[in-house]
C-alpha cells in the first residue's frame, strides 16, 4: 500500500493512492436514452450513490443536434459519459480510490441504458506493481 499525505488537513491524514480506473463503451442503446440530459444526468449522480461516493459538483451539456456530456467531480475522484445517439454508443469513465465500489456503478448505468453490447476495461492503478488492466467481468 502507498501512502501519500493530504495538504488539505495537515501529515496526520494518511490516504491510500490505489484506485480502480472503469473505461467502458456501450452500444446498441436507444437513441432517445442517450440524448436525454436531465435523465442521464440523474443516472450518473444514482450512479455515485451506488459506488458509495460524494458528490462535489457536476457539469452537463447538450451538444446540437445531438449528444450529451456529463462529467461528475466527487471527492474519491470523477465520472464521466459522453454519448453519440447517432451510433447508439456512449463511452464512459469511472475513477475512483478509498472504499468506493464503482463496479457498483457500472452495473448500475447498465440497467439503465441497457445497452445490446458492452465493453467494460478495468484499471488498477496506484501501487507498488504499477497500471494492472483487465477486461471487466461485466462486458457482455
Amino acid at each position: 500500500m502507498h501512502i501519500l499525505y493530504n495538504s488539505n488537513k495537515g501529515d496526520e491524514t494518511k490516504l491510500e493512492t490505489e484506485s480502480k480506473h472503469f473505461v467502458a463503451e456501450f452500444w446498441g442503446v436507444k437513441p432517445d436514452k442517450l440524448n436525454n440530459i436531465k435523465k442521464i444526468k440523474k443516472d450518473m449522480e444514482l450512479a455515485v450513490v451506488k459506488a458509495k461516493g460524494h458528490i462535489l459538483n457536476s457539469f452537463s451539456h447538450k451538444f446540437s443536434p445531438q449528444g450529451v456530456s456529463v462529467v461528475i467531480t466527487i471527492s474519491e475522484s470523477n465520472l464521466s459519459i459522453h454519448t453519440f445517439p447517432e451510433s447508439e454508443y456512449c463511452a464512459m469513465d469511472i475513477y475512483t480510490c478509498g472504499k468506493t465500489c464503482p463496479d457498483k456503478a457500472i452495473n448500475y448505468l447498465i440497467k439503465e441504458f441497457q445497452p445490446k453490447k458492452s465493453n467494460v476495461i478495468e484499471i488498477t492503478r496506484g501501487t507498488k506493481k504499477g497500471i494492472q488492466i483487465k477486461k471487466s467481468k461485466l462486458t457482455f
